[in-house]
């Protein structure tokens, strides 16, 4: 292989790297602040829910999140392509872990310890 074949994979490659990374990205900033959100308001049946799926998302690893999303889903007839699993893993992971960021931010303080956010300022 030439030496102009191996960049230009490389380029396509790094730019597909970086569109999925950023479309997680954002997908779990999204689901982050809904599951934030619902913790806050502090709905009984949401809440649990939600509770499950941090809990879920963040003691499993990222790469058996991805196996499943990829070999489990066409078995139960849902069939998505590399791409689309790739953001869905990402976003499913992500989300959790930015709910919990979120949360935190929202989450009343004691008053010796300030809020974030007064902090902040």
């Amino acid at each position: 292989m030439r030496s102009s074949n191996i960049c230009r994979s490389t380029r396509k490659a790094a730019v597909l790297t970086v569109r999925l990374g950023v479309a997680g990205i954002i997908f779990a900033i999204i689901i982050g602040l809904a599951c934030a959100v619902i913790q806050y308001d502090k709905v009984p049946v949401l809440r649990q829910i939600v509770g499950v799926y941090i809990q879920l998302s963040r003691n499993t690893p990222l790469l058996v999140q991805l196996f499943f999303i990829y070999y489990g889903l066409p078995k139960v007839g849902i069939r998505t392509n590399a791409e689309i699993c790739g953001i869905a893993g990402l976003a499913f992971l992500g989300g959790s872990y930015m709910a919990e960021a979120f949360a935190a931010v929202w989450k009343p303080s004691s008053p010796s310890r300030p809020r974030v956010p007064t902090a902040l300022a």
